[in-house]
């Protein structure tokens, strides 16, 4: 109760902007350590985590693009090919990282293509715009990772409570079984964006002019052809090594930036300041706190309140499944998806089987439904990440939000439907 206490607090800051969104993040990470719920150790290590280094390192490398030449050369090229019109560019980057995040990590892509997007953006002089495409780039990265059962990790997390179950009708899942549930949410993210989000955008987002200028008076830089040579491989290799997986994303991250301060392909000085900190912080800070509202207990406190609502009866199978999928969607705006599934899918089960019902469309309904509620940055790190494009706390619920509706109802009635009850 404690956390979910310090969890209100925290909303009505981020809300508010009382509190800058950086200080409300690490204040409510102390303030569980403080209170017993969580380890300060635990607490402090969250700063310091896989996503934290991948965060760092991807945008030292990402400006070292632009010291060298290679952004400007590869903005202009985009741009003469595909980018004259924002929402095409749009639907390519949703497309394009929806169907890479399928294959390796939905955060590794991210980092892979933010570097390209701030490119773009650079050489178009304002045309295209970072805050119109970050967002939507977070999203369909998350829904990429649903494709496979590789692309993300709470449905690694799932399979290993499946693998070790016993319980009748459960099984494991196949590398594919998400597929076919999961591409109609990527083509409902197009649609909504070419729609309704496109126009939203422009309502939600005030124009900021001191990053206009800023953007478009960088000077355009043009470095000996062996450096952008040396950038382009430490960038590839770092997606070489993001795919094996043998070394974490975050440690690849900043020895490829280590590299490029090494190779002098960016001065040190200009990769600390390249760094936007307030973001480290910020993150560092909403990940602490994930942790300890995972280990408090509080996210199941929630579902077992919702649970008590219906005086522990048995209900049809559509209803039991609504409930679940509704607690779902709900603790993922408050906590890491990966503990929400794991957290519910046993629930899941057992009520599947309460009803009569299809356990394997419970699991694969919380699976995806962990994945899809966009309403605050805290549920992915792909999300995560695109706050460096200077988006408020309130700016995901306004654009995210609605497009949660759209797909809480898909994977409300759509997904039974498609794989039974």
């Amino acid at each position: 109760m404690i956390c979910i206490l310090i969890l209100i607090g925290m909303l009505i800051c981020y809300i508010t902007r009382i509190i800058p969104i950086g200080v409300t993040s690490v204040c409510g990470a102390l303030l569980t350590a403080a209170f017993g719920i969580n380890s300060l150790s635990n607490v402090t290590a969250q700063f310091v985590n896989d996503i934290i280094l991948l965060q760092i390192g991807v945008m030292i490398i990402g400006d070292a693009f632009f010291e060298v030449g290679l952004a400007d050369a590869l903005g202009d090229f985009i741009e003469r090919r595909f980018s004259k019109n924002e929402k095409l560019l749009m639907i390519a980057i949703i497309t394009i990282t929806s169907l890479v995040a399928a294959v390796i990590s939905n955060t590794a892509t991210v980092a892979l293509f933010l570097p390209i997007v701030i490119a773009i953006e650079v050489s178009s002089h304002g045309k295209i715009k970072r805050k119109n495409i970050f967002m939507a780039l977070g999203f369909a990265a998350v829904l990429g990772g649903n494709l496979t059962l590789f692309g993300s990790t709470p449905q690694l997390a799932v399979q290993s409570i499946l693998l070790n179950s016993d319980l009748p009708g459960v099984r494991g899942l196949g590398v594919f079984e998400l597929t076919m549930p999961a591409v109609p949410l990527v083509v409902l993210l197009i649609l909504y964006y070419v729609f309704i989000g496109e126009k939203l955008q422009r309502k939600v987002f005030k124009s900021d002019q001191e990053e206009t200028v800023k953007i478009t008076e960088r000077q355009k830089k043009d470095a000996p052809l062996y450096k952008k040579i040396e950038v382009c491989v430490i960038y590839l290799l770092c997606i070489v090594f993001f795919v094996w997986g043998i070394i974490p994303v975050g440690i690849t991250a900043v020895i490829g930036a280590s590299l490029c301060i090494a190779l002098r392909c960016i001065g040190e000085k200009r990769a600390y300041q390249s760094v936007e900190w307030t973001t480290i912080i910020m993150l560092g800070g909403i990940l602490a706190f994930s942790d300890s509202f995972t280990k408090s207990g509080a996210g199941q406190t929630i579902v077992n309140g919702v649970l008590s609502l219906f005086g522990g009866q048995v209900l049809p199978p559509l209803a039991m499944y609504s409930i679940v999928i509704v607690c779902a969607i709900v603790l993922t705006s408050v906590m890491s998806n990966t503990a929400v599934a794991a957290m519910l899918a046993p629930i899941a089960i057992e009520m599947a089987i309460a009803s009569g019902a299809n356990p394997m469309t419970f699991v694969i309904g919380v699976i995806i439904a962990s994945n899809i509620s966009f309403c605050t940055p805290i549920a992915s790190p792909p999300v995560a990440m695109t706050v460096s494009a200077g988006y408020k706390f309130s700016d995901y619920f306004k654009l995210g939000g609605l497009f949660t509706v759209f797909a809480g109802i898909y994977v409300v009635f759509g997904i039974p439907l498609m794989l039974g009850l």
